[in-house]
């Protein structure tokens, strides 16, 4: 039933021409070898990166932040001047495209 020989010397090119055949042939077992080889992939991974992770403390910094005054309200003017030009309509010469 499973007679898939390996050649010893020579034969790699007809053994690789064949082994196509033979894995469609065998279909649910050629599913069954690649579902266990992801799942054992993927068994790994998570492994590897779920339990064996080191749980480190973040560092603290020293340096206190610092709120610059001035550059927020340049931000805020900058907002309000946008916000203004979008509520503002612009020039009634628009093209209508639908016509």
């Amino acid at each position: 039933m499973f007679k898939l020989k390996i050649p010893k010397t020579g034969g790699i090119k007809q053994f690789l021409l064949k082994l196509p055949l033979w894995l469609a042939s065998h279909a649910f077992l050629t599913f069954l070898m690649l579902f266990l080889i992801s799942l054992a992939f993927a068994s790994y991974a998570f492994f590897k990166y779920s339990f064996s992770v080191k749980k480190v403390s973040p560092q603290t910094s020293e340096k206190q932040i610092r709120f610059d005054r001035e550059t927020y309200q340049a931000v805020i003017d900058i907002w309000q001047e946008r916000e203004n030009d979008f509520e503002e309509p612009s020039s009634g010469d628009q093209i209508n495209p639908f016509r």
